[in-house]
């Protein structure tokens, strides 16, 4: 019986620090090019990375909407109350991300993750089929739907105008700029995440306590 409370501590330790190092390494590997005055000549080189960072943010709200309540509630029921207190600390940088979404709509939400997925899949099933299942969040949690086929292209093909003209680096340099350009809650997070990241990381794995002010 010890033997397995100690497996399932070190799960539960191993899991949380995972879904803290998602999107605080995520940022670290791709936001250097966003911030970095070297590639201020290079917006297509920005542009694209920015559509695959963006898809991550949806999955940090997801962590808080589904994964760690499951930790929270495993952590209770063992009496590891670190453990507990620590995934509810993550869940407020969960509703954080959740907020800073509330900057784009449905459907850049969807136009961006349509193109993320051509950009890092060579085959997706969803378009071989009478609809698409899509993810987006609302600025609370993630919300799942399907979109029939045809007004899922519609809206797809209205970002680039009427005749379809409009350069992609036209469609999503502002959409990079309303990300970066304006102060948010997000933006704090991530940056003490970054500074102090192994210290999280070893306060997770040893049950120390840490609180998110921002």
């Amino acid at each position: 019986m010890q033997i397995q409370t100690i497996d399932k501590r070190r799960q539960l330790t191993m899991q949380l620090s995972e879904i803290f190092l998602g999107p605080t390494t995520s940022f670290e590997v791709w936001g250097a090019y966003f911030q970095d005055k070297k590639f201020d000549d290079e917006p297509e080189l920005r542009n694209k990375l920015f559509v695959v960072w963006f898809g991550c943010l949806i999955d940090t709200v997801e962590a808080g909407q589904r994964f760690l309540p499951q930790i929270i509630s495993e952590a209770n029921q063992h009496n590891f109350s670190a453990i507990a207190f620590n995934a509810k600390e993550l869940i407020k940088f969960s509703v954080i991300t959740a907020r800073f979404m509330k900057k784009f709509s449905r459907e850049d939400q969807i136009f961006l993750a349509n193109l993320r997925n051509q950009y890092v899949h060579g085959y997706y099933s969803n378009r071989h089929r009478d609809s698409v299942s899509i993810k987006w969040c609302d600025g609370d949690k993630v919300v799942t739907e399907k979109i029939q086929l045809t007004p899922f292209h519609n809206l797809i093909t209205s970002f680039y105008g009427p005749l379809g003209t409009i350069p992609l680096d036209d469609i999503l340099g502002p959409f990079r700029e309303r990300a970066m350009s304006e102060s948010d809650p997000y933006w704090t997070a991530i940056q003490i995440f970054l500074q102090n990241k192994h210290q999280f990381v070893q306060d997770i794995r040893t049950e120390r306590l840490f609180e998110i002010l921002i």
